[in-house]
């Protein structure tokens, strides 16, 4: 499902998208370019572990959960907040689009896979037309509710 608003032009401003996969990972992305905010952040939750990268600080922050010293702490929440793990993870040097570009013209020059095949570039791009047909039909939807103030 997909919303976009349009706040300071013709289009979508800002747009939300809640992407659900047939193995049950669900993806929600959200991109403005309107927010005062400069954030480039993606998160990733799983059962025992939570990353958060930050592109523009080129930052990785890991938080992992022994999930057997949770258990047998869940009735003292003190020695819960011990089963978590704070951690950093290395992160390669280099402006990601300056690597994903390089990679991509070795592609070209060496004849070698670039970062990722041309299908997943096909892919990607057919879900973004996805998203964007979900969000003029949300869109269009909204424009002829009728209105409930008077």
């Amino acid at each position: 499902s997909a919303v976009g608003v349009a706040v300071l032009s013709s289009t979508e401003d800002i747009a939300n998208a809640r992407l659900e996969f047939a193995d049950g990972c669900v993806a929600n992305l959200t991109a403005s370019r309107v927010s005062q905010e400069r954030l480039r952040r993606i998160r990733f939750f799983q059962a025992d572990a939570y990353v958060s990268v930050d592109l523009f600080e080129r930052a990785v922050d890991l938080l992992r959960v022994d999930l057997a010293q949770l258990r047998a702490a869940r009735d003292h929440p003190l020695a819960a907040a011990a089963a978590i793990r704070r951690g950093k993870l290395e992160v390669a040097e280099g402006e990601p689009l300056t690597l994903e570009l390089a990679a991509f013209l070795r592609s070209l020059r060496d004849g070698r896979p670039g970062a990722a095949p041309a299908e997943a570039g096909r892919d990607a791009l057919g879900v973004a037309e996805r998203v964007q047909a979900e969000m003029k039909r949300r869109t269009r939807q909204w424009a002829n509710r009728p209105s409930v103030v008077s």
